[in-house]
């Protein structure tokens, strides 16, 4: 099925969180029961046993048994559910999704999972521990720690098509929290923050040694205090760097806070406030920080998906009017267009006292039938080395890797009701190389770069 069918995408373009259709769960005696109204199919479900736990929320359903764990979501292109999850042999402690992001620990591993429409297929992160840890998503953002005082801390990159992943082995005591794509944490010696950045495709960050007891993050901004001390910092959405700032005080324990990215605690010489200005990059006393509106919506090449990232600063509620009559009202978050056009995605920023919008540029170009079904082979990554992930058109019946002289250097016979493959490049010399498949258009290649 094509990814152009505008009809068949009439219900999934219209959730408040991006692409995907909304999910009602009901667990009874242990059995885990799930459905979507598929716009054109009607009522499809999708079932589980043995269940203990549930979480539903923007489209995906994690489930917990006695041993291991699951995640689901009903993909409306492929007319079918797609899930993930394993038996692990031991108890789930930790279970949560948000923003499209599932995450769930044990007393002995973490992981985490997030479903990339575009390329239809589930991408997975995680590691084992020595020791029980905890695990936390919020705003597609996962934090963890592990009972030795490792830190980590991760979010599904898009464009790349990957986990991008950060951290360091701590010390007993660590503390990492999370909010609105802010990350912050504080170790027995040192405290720091991070925040992704798209556009480098690398995490930000920064921090110092030190001791500190409290520590608070949001709406761009992270904060610090200690019984001697306190620090502030922000991440700059014009310059892309993080300012800090601090400074001695008696602050008082339990005070610190932020609110629409203003910073406030007590001392005892009375309440204090700083706030971010944007516009010269310095932290100020008796002021409130800079309401910031700033939209990254990130294009798939050869796709009619979008993925809006957000890095405004001082907000605390979000909506983005995608230029196609849906919209968005989560800080980041999927979308699927189904016209070619070049559309003005509007994102419309608000805290307690203004409002704020700002817009970007999404050129969409849908292809024909056979343009098209020539797009879904874009392989993933390319360059390429190991293996590589290639999306077929429904109907491949035979995928060829030829080299610039047109001869066969690995081929396969593909099922047609197959839609990906992954294709081994083991023993390959790096070079340019043609994929071809074999359906009911004809053959259809691509180029590949093997390094």
């Amino acid at each position: 099925m094509l990814l152009s069918l505008a009809g068949s995408l009439a219900q999934a373009q219209n959730t408040t969180w991006g692409f995907g259709l909304p999910i009602t769960s009901n667990l009874a005696n242990g059995t885990l029961t799930c459905s979507v109204t598929d716009p054109t199919q009607g009522v499809k479900t999708f079932g589980q046993n043995n269940v203990t736990l549930v979480r539903n929320v923007d489209g995906m359903v994690a489930w917990a048994t006695a041993t291991g764990y699951g995640f689901a979501t009903y993909d409306v292109n492929l007319h079918n559910w797609q899930s993930i999850g394993a038996n692990i042999n031991t108890a789930i402690t930790t279970l949560q999704t948000a923003y499209g992001v599932g995450a769930y620990a044990t007393n002995s591993a973490y992981g985490y999972v997030r479903y990339n429409p575009a390329l239809r297929q589930w991408a997975t992160g995680g590691a084992s521990t020595n020791s029980q840890g905890a695990i936390s998503t919020n705003y597609g953002v996962v934090v963890w720690t592990n009972g030795g005082g490792a830190y980590g801390y991760a979010t599904y990159d898009p464009a790349q098509a990957q986990w991008k992943s950060d951290g360091t082995a701590g010390a007993a005591g660590t503390t990492i929290v999370t909010q609105h794509g802010v990350v912050a944490w504080r170790t027995n010696n040192a405290y720091g923050a991070a925040i992704y950045n798209p556009v480098l495709h690398q995490w930000e960050t920064q921090g110092s040694a030190g001791t500190m007891s409290e520590m608070v993050c949001d709406n761009g901004v992270a904060a610090w205090s200690s019984s001697t001390r306190y620090v502030v910092a922000a991440f700059s959405p014009t310059l892309r760097h993080w300012t800090s700032t601090g400074y001695a005080a008696s602050v008082v324990a339990n005070s610190l806070q932020i609110t629409d990215g203003t910073v406030s605690f007590a001392t005892s010489q009375g309440a204090q406030t700083l706030g971010y200005g944007v516009a010269t990059d310095q932290w100020n006393s008796n002021t409130a920080t800079t309401l910031y509106c700033a939209l990254l919506p990130i294009t798939i090449p050869q796709s009619p998906f979008v993925y809006f990232h957000n890095l405004s600063i001082g907000a605390s509620s979000y909506s983005i009017a995608c230029g196609d009559g849906q919209v968005i009202a989560r800080r980041v978050g999927w979308k699927q267009y189904t016209s070619s056009s070049t559309y003005a995605p509007e994102l419309t920023v608000s805290n307690a006292s203004i409002t704020s919008t700002c817009t970007g540029t999404v050129q969409v170009a849908l292809a024909t039938q056979a343009g098209q079904a020539s797009s879904l082979l874009a392989p993933v990554p390319n360059p390429a080395t190991g293996t590589v992930l290639v999306m077929l058109p429904v109907g491949t019946t035979q995928l060829q890797l030829l080299n610039l002289l047109g001869q066969a250097q690995w081929e396969a016979l593909v099922p047609p009701t197959k839609t990906q493959y992954q294709v081994p490049l083991a023993g390959l010399a790096p070079g340019a190389y043609q994929l071809v498949v074999q359906g009911p258009a004809g053959p259809i290649s691509t180029r590949l770069l093997v390094y």
